[in-house]
């Protein structure tokens, strides 16, 4: 005999689907789920709705009702996309995605104005849509090792943002607001000096030039180019913590001296 999904969820809630309308905890973490039926839309008195470490691939758009959701746990699975219904996710307060494949977020994002939380570590994100720029409740914002190269200047709408994680992206230059609100990693050390105000880009360039030019005339009498390679492998980190592929850049724009 065939286990439907909703079969296999009734026995996992105990709670039989026309019932799931009652529910305030969904708890289904660890349960070796696949993939979510539409009736999921009964889960509307949901407040908190727990899915991490399953093996989910996509979500329904029946998702979007999920309207009394205050957190919603979809980390540690294999979703490869959201859908446009999780614009419905309008009074969730934490928001968590980490761990899985995202390689873009849906508009449908702007629905998350109540988010004070949302965590989106460790995907594939190439960019980030306009849509986050409804974020405007979030406190803490974790976009830590995906591939974004920089941000959308919608993420001006992040006024209320005071912890904004980056690492492990190709990020070193970002808005003069944001400047002072990102971190190195929540999961590591609370170092906000990592990026650099799009405002004082030239300045920093030309600081690093100066800088490593006293360097050389004060500590070595090496060839200039063997020089330029020892400084930077000893100062450059400890100097700037620079990162991705910009560094390159400046190793050789500004660590070659003629």
């Amino acid at each position: 005999m065939v286990v439907t999904t909703v079969e296999k969820l009734e026995k996992l809630l105990n709670c039989k689907v026309q019932n799931w309308n009652t529910l305030i905890t969904i708890n289904l973490t660890f349960c070796n789920i696949t993939s979510l039926p539409p009736e999921v839309d009964q889960w509307a008195s949901a407040t908190y709705i727990y899915l991490s470490y399953n093996r989910l691939t996509f979500l329904p758009d029946a998702v979007k009702a999920w309207s009394s959701a205050t957190d919603i746990y979809l980390y540690s699975n294999q979703l490869t996309f959201l859908p446009d219904g999780v614009s419905g996710w309008t009074s969730a307060t934490h928001i968590s995605l980490r761990d899985n494949q995202l390689t873009f977020l849906p508009d449908a994002v702007s629905g998350w104005s109540s988010a004070t939380h949302i965590n989106i570590h460790d995907n594939q994100l190439i960019s980030l849509p306009d849509g986050v720029s409804g974020w405007t409740s979030a406190t803490h914002i974790d976009l830590s090792y995906n591939q974004l190269t920089f941000l959308p200047d919608t993420v001006s709408g992040w006024t209320s943002a005071t912890d904004i994680y980056l690492d492990g992206n190709r990020i070193l230059f970002v808005d003069d607001n944001l400047c002072g609100k990102c971190k190195k990693g929540m999961y590591y050390s609370n170092i906000n000096d990592l990026f650099f105000s799009l405002e004082n880009k030239k300045k920093i360039q030309n600081r690093y030039a100066s800088k490593i030019q006293k360097i050389y005339r004060n500590y070595y009498n090496e060839k200039r180019n063997n020089a330029a390679v020892i400084i930077q492998k000893a100062y450059i980190d400890y100097f700037y913590r620079v990162h991705g592929p910009w560094y390159n850049k400046t190793l050789q724009a500004y660590l070659t001296f003629k």
